[in-house]
């Protein structure tokens, strides 16, 4: 069962590579071979698993099996004989890449300017509360995506019952709406976003 994720940013956001760039940024933006900006399925995977954890806590799935959490991204437990292991689960996450259209426009040389202007840039500096000004050298500069939209595909195990392949849709489904905010810098208001799921391949 194949579900394809829409990931629709509705403000600047940012995906790091931990590392500046040369070329003035102290942050900069992830990118793929191509130099188009993505974001990292094993970050997506976290996000929904979070978000899926916070709705059954909340009680959103009173319908649904209690292990339902465990069941979608695995489970770790601690062993007296044994390091901490780590059951794995039964969803796959893609990174979230642009529609395939525009990223086969956007690989052409000839469009490379386009492709430049996915990418901005905004600073930020942190202020002396005695003085109220600028703290010296504390100027940093980050690399950021313009809001666009993105696509991800989610496969569930297809060992799992229909049943539970239902259940799995219905949870992540519900907990979808938790997800607000991803990616880097999210408390300086970066990485807005909108999520919807829906069927892609249901073979």
């Amino acid at each position: 069962m194949l579900l394809k994720l829409k990931l629709s940013f509705l403000s600047y956001w940012h995906t790091g590579t931990g590392l500046g760039d040369g070329s003035g940024h102290d942050a900069a933006v992830l990118r793929d071979l191509h130099g188009l900006p993505y974001f990292p399925g094993k970050a997506l995977r976290g996000i929904l698993r979070n978000a899926v954890e916070k709705a059954q806590t909340l009680g959103w799935f009173s319908d649904l099996d209690d292990n339902l959490t465990s069941q979608l991204f695995g489970s770790s437990h601690l062993n007296a004989s044994q390091d901490r292991l780590t059951a794995s689960g039964n969803v796959f996450v893609s990174s979230a890449e642009l529609p395939d259209a525009e990223r086969n426009f956007l690989k052409q040389p000839e469009n490379s300017a386009l492709k430049n202007s996915l990418f901005s840039t905004v600073a930020s500096t942190a202020i002396d509360e005695k003085t109220g000004s600028a703290k010296p050298t504390s100027l940093r500069t980050t690399e950021v995506v313009v809001p666009l939209e993105l696509e991800a595909e989610v496969e569930l195990n297809n060992q799992l019952t229909p049943g539970q392949i239902q259940q799995s849709i219905q949870a992540i489904e519900l907990a979808l709406p938790l997800i607000e905010h991803i990616g880097a810098k999210r408390t300086r208001g970066l990485g807005k976003v909108a999520i919807i799921m829906e069927i892609y391949n249901a073979g």
